[in-house]
């Protein structure tokens, strides 16, 4: 189990004490495909020179499942 941001440190989201950002996800959802996700905004961002952008974060709550 992992402590997830749902705002990524590199996109400087904080923490869950200031602003509610981390919840509980497997391993290999945090690791692999929210890396990819946050991989692929990098990119995004690197190619259009953004120097700022918005983003919003929208999360589902549900029961932890590490097999998926």
């Amino acid at each position: 189990m992992d402590a997830s941001h749902l705002i990524a440190n590199r996109f400087r989201g904080a923490g869950y004490k200031n602003a509610c950002n981390l919840i509980t996800a497997s391993a290999t959802y945090n690791q692999k495909i929210m890396s990819d996700r946050e991989d692929l905004i990098q990119d995004f961002i690197e190619n259009m020179k953004l120097e700022t952008f918005n983003m919003t974060v929208t999360a589902t709550w549900g029961e932890l499942n590490d097999s998926k």
